[in-house]
């Protein structure tokens, strides 16, 4: 008799215990953020409000992210990554006061990954430790810079589609200002200069402003210009596409 009573009890417990599980977890979803404004230019360890590398993982797929003008980001845990499958825009609002983040000669400052998609305006990425951006989707940088990097500016891999626009300036990058990887992939990896997009002053020995392996590289605009380079202007392999 002693062992029926305990099994009713028992069951109920089990039932109980599990209810309350599976109201914690529902508890714990959190919803993405179609826009973000930075409020905090630190970069901590930890997911932190406000700071930009929060921001990129908050955010929702299509959402924009906006820097305060003037603002310096100095990242202290590594380059920033866009995900596969995401697609966001940074920006500041000020063409004459840019935004600046900068990896202090730690890391990469970008990161995007195959089938991500990153565009940003009035945006200075400098301070890459091997390159400035690291792409492999799609960059899209309108009225920025991309400079002062310990490396190449821009690495655009196989699989990627870079296309600089506005008055953007990739320049004074210790290498190449843009290394355009296509492998023999079809299609290849693509650069495309748009309106007074300039490529000068960059520091590669072979491909001073852009060294190009088999990727396309279209010029859309008479103004847009790869300009002298602070040891060669030479291109290796170039496929160009007017």
């Amino acid at each position: 008799m002693r062992s029926f009573r305990l099994i009713p009890r028992f069951v109920v417990l089990v039932v109980v215990g599990t209810t309350i599980t599976l109201g914690a977890g529902t508890a714990t979803a959190a919803a993405c953020k179609k826009n973000i404004a930075v409020t905090d230019a630190g970069d901590a360890a930890s997911p932190t409000s406000g700071q930009l590398r929060t921001a990129i993982a908050e955010l929702c797929s299509g959402g924009t992210i906006l820097l305060p003008a003037g603002v310096i980001i100095d990242l202290a845990q590594g380059e920033l990554v866009i995900p596969s499958g995401k697609v966001l825009t940074i920006r500041s609002p000020s063409h004459q006061q840019q935004a600046t983040i900068d990896a202090q000669g730690t890391s990469r400052v970008f990161w995007v990954q195959v089938n991500a998609s990153l565009s940003q305006r009035n945006v200075i990425v400098r301070g890459g430790d091997g390159a400035g951006i690291n792409n492999d989707g799609s960059l899209t940088v309108t009225g920025g810079a991309v400079r002062d990097n310990a490396g190449v500016g821009i690495v655009n891999n196989a699989s990627g589609l870079v296309t600089l626009s506005g008055d953007t300036s990739v320049a004074a990058n210790d290498f190449s200002g843009v290394f355009n990887l296509g492998e023999l992939t079809d299609p290849p990896s693509r650069l495309t200069l748009e309106d007074h997009a300039t490529i000068t002053g960059n520091a590669g020995t072979n491909g001073g402003g852009i060294f190009n392996t088999w990727g396309t590289i279209r010029s859309m605009t008479k103004a847009a210009s790869v300009g002298t380079q602070r040891r060669s202007v030479a291109a290796s392999m170039p496929v160009l596409v007017s």
